[in-house]
């Protein structure tokens, strides 16, 4: 389950693009920051005869012009080589850029976050601190090396640091973030096409998926094993980039998480009524149960879209799933429905007015968090344990204001102290609030799907409420303060809650 957690955020974003809430009718000016897609590939020891492949996918974001070569990123790492697919952390980045040369710069910068995988891995309390210290070397696109050295602090294994080399990639791109002068021009530019697809994904298992404790994972061979996830896919032409994220709900193999990655080509049948569309996916997956090997999969798939509208679309899909060490198998069909729209294209260092007449302004939220469970006494873990006093969870959320009063929430929250490393989950719900000038009152209520970290959540749900009080610190910054109580659904866990969040507002572009 705890990869589920991703998938009910990504799908909040639907209701932020979608939804027709417009901020107010009027000409808006705003400005681009540069920001970069950045991987890497590592390998950290797991015992004394067994290492494991890390793959990083991060985001960063450089926003503050005061200094233009700080940034701040969100991510995490999987595990993509050797025994332990599965293995999954995220978290928040913040690093520096120093300039040796037009094209050549040093980086460094530090990644912390929360997450785990089987008992095998790193158990314990799920901190991950990770610092790297390396270059970029950079034209069209750029190459990063360096040497990394990765913590756990809280793992109950010895060797709970490492320090190694790391190699990747790193990918150019920009966002509008911000307001700019009122003196700026007319946007003119060109237009770049996207779409986000809450989906759905069966797996039927061709070569016999074994646990690691040598049963069959599902109970048979021909087990179906279900999926629900969300794919945001970038568009050029008739060339598209897919990020595909996906969680196991049900098969006996809850816990089973996959994200991919990869390039698609759509060609019409019928004008653009019908399309033909194929991708190519290479991806990280598993759990601490379903043996991927260390994780790598691909995953190729051909399918047909039916355009509803100028926005909405249906699409199946087929296609087959290899685990790249062979220990995994499986033929796919995919069902989505996705919304699409373009967006002005950014570029560096850009500023334009956008006119109102030809684009829609939607305005969202998205927050830092850090909860903490304090549960009943009388709660225990599934291994019997008592639990530690208190449970800490790092978080993203993103809020969809509707009106004034009333918002769409979903977030993610990674474990990262208290014994409860694998553990994450996975919320949607609604926001109630009265606001002043500076002061916010609110109420929030959220359902949550969740598992790992040796929580006994029943049926993978999570009820919640919430009471707080926020503060705008000054036209787009707040904090939020919170204190409530969440229960499994069969009340197998109990705990008191107490949220602290920083919270940035801010507005998209879309083409009308």
């Amino acid at each position: 389950m705890r990869f589920c957690s991703y998938i009910f955020t990504f799908l909040l974003s639907v209701i932020i693009l979608t939804a027709p809430l417009i901020v107010n009718a009027q000409a808006i000016s705003k400005k681009t920051a540069d920001s970069r897609w950045r991987t890497s590939f590592e390998l950290i020891p797991i015992d004394a005869d067994e290492d494991m492949g890390l793959l990083g996918i991060h985001y960063d974001i450089f926003p503050f012009y005061e200094c233009a070569n700080c940034y701040m990123g969100i991510g995490g790492y999987s595990g993509a080589s050797g025994e332990e697919g599965g293995f999954f952390t995220a978290g928040l980045t913040a690093g520096w850029l120093y300039e040796l040369s037009t094209n050549l710069k040093t980086d460094v910068g530090i990644h912390i976050g929360g997450g785990g995988g089987s008992d095998a891995t790193y158990p314990g309390g799920g901190l991950i601190v990770r610092s790297h210290l390396g270059l970029q070397y950079f034209e069209n696109y750029g190459f990063n090396f360096g040497v990394a050295n990765i913590n756990l602090p809280n793992t109950t294994k010895q060797n709970n640091s490492d320090t190694h080399f790391y190699f990747g990639l790193t990918l150019p791109d920009s966002i509008w973030i911000g307001s700019g002068s009122n003196s700026a021009a007319l946007f003119a530019g060109s237009r770049t096409g996207f779409r986000v697809s809450p989906a759905f994904l069966l797996y039927r298992p061709t070569q016999i998926p074994i646990t690691k404790a040598g049963t069959f994972t599902a109970g048979t061979r021909n087990d179906d094993i279900p999926l629900m996830g969300i794919q945001l896919s970038w568009h050029n032409g008739q060339l598209f980039f897919p990020l595909e994220l996906y969680g196991a709900a049900g098969g006996g193999v809850d816990g089973y998480a996959s994200i991919f990655s990869g390039v698609g080509y759509v060609t019409p049948v019928i004008n653009d009524l019908l399309l033909l569309e194929g991708k190519a996916l290479l991806g990280v997956g598993g759990d601490g149960r379903l043996d991927t090997g260390g994780g790598a999969l691909a995953h190729p798939m051909l399918g047909l879209r039916a355009q509803i509208d100028r926005n909405w679309s249906v699409a199946t899909f087929l296609g087959k799933v290899y685990g790249l060490d062979g220990k995994f198998e499986a033929t796919s069909a995919e069902l989505s429905v996705s919304w699409s729209a373009d967006r002005p294209k950014s570029g560096q260092n850009t500023t334009a007015i956008f006119d109102d007449t030809i684009f829609d302004f939607t305005k969202w939220h998205g927050s830092l968090a850090n909860k903490i469970y304090f549960p009943k006494s009388n709660i225990r873990q599934t291994d019997g344990e008592q639990f530690d006093r208190e449970l800490h969870l790092f978080g993203v959320e993103m809020e969809r204001p509707f009106t004034n009063y009333i918002s769409a929430v979903g977030n993610t929250y990674w474990a990262h102290t208290g014994n409860i490393g694998s553990y994450a989950e996975g919320g949607l719900g609604v926001k109630v609030k009265s606001q002043t000038k500076k002061i916010d009152l609110f109420a929030l209520g959220l359902l949550s799907v969740a598992g790992g970290g040796d929580i006994e959540v029943d049926k993978g749900f999570l009820i919640s409420a919430e009471i707080g009080i926020g503060y705008k610190i000054d036209n787009n910054l707040f904090i939020d303060l919170s204190a409530g109580y969440t229960q499994s659904s069969e009340k197998s866990f109990q705990a008191e809650v107490a949220t602290i969040k920083l919270r940035w507002a801010t507005d998209t572009v879309f083409y009308k």
